[in-house]
């Protein structure tokens, strides 16, 4: 996902929707956002280079077996168990919180992903 320019880089309030998607990611008080205005380093994008966003599942032995028995429910209960907390949109989001990226662009990974 694009990082925010370290050239033109300035506190951001976030908007309504912003807000919104802010108190369903995270539990406690975010704050610390941030937006490029544009510059000449950035070609006015406010952007600058680009940083990976993963998620990891390690499989256990109780997820390989409900894998070999197409328990597709219990494999899905499983993982979304093990991988709370840590998805790639909440990395992006811790990533936003430290002013790194924008919050609207944490919001456009998160609608690639559903």
């Amino acid at each position: 996902m694009r990082v925010i320019c370290e050239s033109c880089a300035q506190d951001h309030t976030p908007t309504p929707q912003e807000q919104k998607f802010i108190e369903t990611e995270w539990p406690g008080e975010a704050r610390g956002f941030k937006r490029g205005r544009g510059c000449a380093h950035c070609n006015g994008s406010g952007y600058r280079g680009r940083v990976g966003v993963y998620e990891m599942l390690e499989m256990t032995p109780a997820m390989i077996g409900g894998i070999t028995r197409d328990d597709v429910q219990g494999f899905m209960r499983l993982a979304q168990e093990q991988l709370a907390g840590q998805t790639f949109v909440q990395h992006a989001a811790g990533l936003a919180a430290a002013g790194r990226t924008t919050l609207n662009e944490v919001m456009r990974i998160s609608q690639s992903e559903e």
